[in-house]
Formats: structure tokens, C-alpha cells, sequence
């Protein structure tokens, strides 16, 4: 087959904030007899995140210039910041691009489903026609998700977490130093019902996986979140 140059130097990477958010326990949920319904409820994920971000009347609409690519247990979510952006709007964009994290994370929390992650920014290149994404930036992104999220958090980059954000944006120090998206705050002042039904699953983690300590200390970190 021949090359054609002229086809293949048309893709370029740009600027983007990328997050990768991981399903935690999703080999187990796949495997279980209940993998078509965690499957549907997936889905349904991404519209009520859209649905619950357009309820706020001052929220930018920014859910339909950040794009999506799933690959294995992971989902990846990209939003471009041209290079010509001023700083002032590139740290807007970033924020609200943070926020719409915490409100996927809030719905997710509804169902019981728990991710982790990381978010990074750098180059990018991203296809969602054709679940395609590639660059420095999903490389950074998924590093910080595997190594150092390590419980149902989602972690910021070192660049970012240097940023001068507005008082506004959802997140929070943890015990360790890293920078981390805060869903729960919000979660607890605008639906406490969705706390009481984490903390039952807390418990009934608590239960199942008593001889697992890996697994407990994410369940403790979510508990002590939620307490504190």
C-alpha cells in the first residue's frame, strides 16, 4: 500500500485539558451477571451529566465542545484550548472543564459507580467519530490515574494544580498533596439523599470485602470525604 503524505500530514495535535476516568471494579463488573445493566447505566451516565450541567442556568455551554473516547475500562474526556486563548479564558475554560467532571462524577455516584482518574493538559490529538486520541497530554493523564489517584478521586496534573483558579472551581487539597476534584460538596448541599445511599454502600463494601485491604482504603477514603 502507498502512503499518501498529504493524507497523513493533515492530523496535528493542539492544546487540550484531558482527564481519563477509570471505573473502579469494572473487570469484576463486566464479568458479573449484571454487565449489560452497569453497561446501561454507563450511558446513561453521560446524558444525565449533560442534563444535570444544563439545569444550571449559568453554566456555560461548554459539555458540547468536550469530547469523549472509551477504550477498555477507561473513558477519556478532551477539551481544546487554542493556543491563541488569553489566560484569563483558558483558566475558565479549564475550571468549568473541571467542574463538568465533578458533575459526571456526582451522577456516577447515584448509581454506586466510583472512578478515578487524572486530568493533565498538553498536546492532543482527539477523533471521536472514530474513538481515536492520541498524545502527551492522554499519556500524563493516565499516568496520574494509575499511579497516584489510587482511591475514587480524580487527580490534577502539578501544572495545573499551579494555577491561579477563581475561588468557584470544585477542588480540594488532599491528605497527600495532590490537587483533586471535589464532587462531594456539591453532592451533599444538592442531593444528601445521594450521600445516604454512598454510605450504605460503603457498609455493605465494608462487609464484602472485609479481608481485602486494597479495596477498603478507597472505601475509607470516600467515607472520610463525605464525613469531613
Amino acid at each position: 500500500m502507498e502512503l499518501n503524505n498529504n493524507t497523513i500530514d493533515m492530523y496535528h495535535e493542539t492544546r487540550h485539558v484531558v482527564a481519563i476516568l477509570d471505573l473502579l471494579g469494572a473487570s469484576e463488573q463486566i464479568c458479573s451477571a449484571n454487565s449489560e445493566r452497569t453497561m446501561s447505566i454507563m450511558l446513561h451516565i453521560f446524558t444525565s451529566a449533560k442534563d444535570y450541567w444544563h439545569s444550571f442556568n449559568s453554566a456555560p455551554d461548554i459539555s458540547s465542545n468536550i469530547k469523549f473516547v472509551t477504550f477498555s475500562d477507561n473513558i477519556a474526556m478532551a477539551l481544546k484550548l487554542p493556543n491563541n486563548m488569553d489566560d484569563k479564558t483558558m483558566i475558565d475554560a479549564i475550571k468549568n472543564f473541571i467542574i463538568y467532571i465533578s458533575v459526571f462524577q456526582g451522577v456516577a455516584l447515584f448509581y454506586k459507580l466510583l472512578f478515578r482518574g487524572g486530568i493533565a493538559i498538553g498536546n492532543l490529538y482527539i477523533n471521536q467519530r472514530k474513538n481515536f486520541i492520541w498524545g502527551k497530554a492522554l499519556v500524563d493523564a493516565h499516568i496520574l490515574e494509575e499511579k497516584s489517584a489510587l482511591y475514587p478521586r480524580v487527580v490534577l496534573s502539578h501544572q495545573l494544580s499551579q494555577l491561579e483558579f477563581p475561588d468557584d472551581v470544585r477542588i480540594l487539597k488532599d491528605f497527600d498533596g495532590l490537587f483533586f476534584v471535589d464532587y462531594l460538596t456539591k453532592v451533599r448541599q444538592a442531593f444528601p439523599e445521594w450521600i445516604y445511599n454512598a454510605l450504605t454502600m460503603i457498609q455493605t463494601a465494608y462487609a464484602e470485602y472485609s479481608d481485602n485491604e486494597r479495596i477498603l482504603q478507597k472505601y475509607s477514603w470516600l467515607k472520610h470525604h463525605i464525613e469531613n
